[in-house]
């Protein structure tokens, strides 16, 4: 797309939010927004509609949110992007106005409030950057707890999971999250051509004190929780439904509303006897069934030859990065033998192996301490919330 082509479709962005300025209540604006940003990021030849839906919600006593981008995507491609080791990018997003924004003491000028949205899409569309940021955030939180993802337990509480990721992705591509504001604009934003918008806008909203408490980095505070909850939910469900419905009398968003909503409802269907028998998660469960058929069919040779494998390349890292993807690796083995342990019949002599084997790779997990790996720089949060 030339420059001169993107500049008249933020135009017609520009445009459609102009229409909803003037009548909130306007369905055909909200969709001339859907389709300008449609026009802006889609790629024609494969006809995928990066933009789902774009909704405007009324929020006159919650907190400010300005922009909501959350990734639409289905719990297993979520997952999937996380256990994997191929890399994803987000190609559908649903988008969420912030009526704050056009409140007159503010005096956002169109142009500006196109700029905020369409930094907070690219940012969130354009490589795989933001999956990778949070599997890398995920992998160091793991080796710093000492802990894996069972992928038998991702299976069932895989709604759960799927939103505390999908929440931590937008939040670590928000612009509204930045507490740095030396770094809320990057040469990305000035290829786009609304860095002087982008600026000028982010201004306004801190003068007026809309963007406030940004001084606390709170981008994966929920995923934290998420995953402490999703280690026991039969024992801290009550306490999250509690939480959760205190959450939701805060946030002025819609979207946060629905996925927070949704979750309760599925905590509140937990039996405890039968722990969320409500059909596994078809990728999770088939990666799973299929991993353990291998195991039992080749034994342990793959994973010793693995095994051998990276632990070659964690004594030769270089590279924090070279270190990241190794953690991965090893996260991702420790909880295919993990499961394997702990959901087969096994002689003795066969578990100790198992055990050995797990411990090995656990003893490597640790090394990488030693080399490039910085556990300290995790973001997730160890304790908060429903750890009492």
């Amino acid at each position: 797309m030339t420059d001169e082509m993107l500049q008249a479709r933020l135009g017609d962005l520009a445009g459609a939010i102009g229409k909803i300025k003037n009548n909130s209540k306007s369905v055909a604006a909200r969709e001339e927004i859907r389709k300008a940003l449609n026009d802006i990021f889609s790629d024609p030849s494969n006809n995928n509609q990066v933009c789902r839906d774009v909704l405007y919600t009324d929020n006159f006593d919650k907190m400010f949110f300005g922009v909501m981008v959350m990734p639409a995507m289905i719990a297993d491609e979520v997952i999937r992007g996380v256990i994997g080791e191929e890399k994803v990018i987000i190609n559908q997003v649903y988008v969420e106005l912030d009526s704050k924004l056009f409140d007159d003491a503010l005096d956002l000028s169109i142009h500006e409030i196109a700029a905020l949205v369409v930094r907070e899409v690219a940012h969130m569309v354009s490589d795989s950057s933001p999956m990778e940021q949070i599997k890398k955030d995920i992998d160091l939180y793991l080796f710093s707890t000492g802990q894996t993802l069972k992928l038998s337990d991702v299976s069932h509480y895989k709604e759960i999971l799927s939103y505390g990721i999908r929440d931590a992705i937008r939040k670590s591509i928000s612009i509204f999250e930045i507490s740095d504001r030396s770094k809320i604009v990057d040469n990305f934003d000035d290829e786009l051509g609304i860095k002087e918008d982008l600026v000028s806008a982010m201004t306004k909203i801190d003068k007026n004190g809309y963007n406030w408490n940004r001084e606390i980095d709170n981008k994966l505070i929920f995923l934290s929780w998420v995953i402490r909850l999703y280690k026991d939910v039969i024992h801290k469900r009550i306490d999250a439904i509690n939480d959760l419905g205190a959450a939701i009398k805060l946030t002025g968003s819609k979207i946060e509303k629905r996925e927070m909503e949704n979750i309760i409802a599925r905590l509140s269907r937990i039996d405890d006897d039968s722990l969320l028998h409500e059909g596994a998660l078809d990728y999770i469960s088939d990666f799973f069934t299929k991993t353990r058929f291998d195991i039992k069919k080749n034994g342990m040779k793959k994973y010793e030859d693995d095994f051998y494998e990276i632990q070659f390349e964690v004594n030769n890292v270089e590279t924090q990065e070279e270190a990241m993807l190794l953690l991965h690796r090893i996260n991702s083995r420790m909880a295919v033998l993990d499961d394997y342990l702990t959901s087969e019949e096994l002689s003795s002599a066969d578990r100790k192996r198992w055990e050995r084997l797990y411990s090995e790779y656990n003893k490597l997990r640790f090394g990488l301490s030693k080399n490039k790996l910085y556990a300290n720089k995790t973001r997730l949060y160890v304790n908060y919330g429903m750890d009492d």
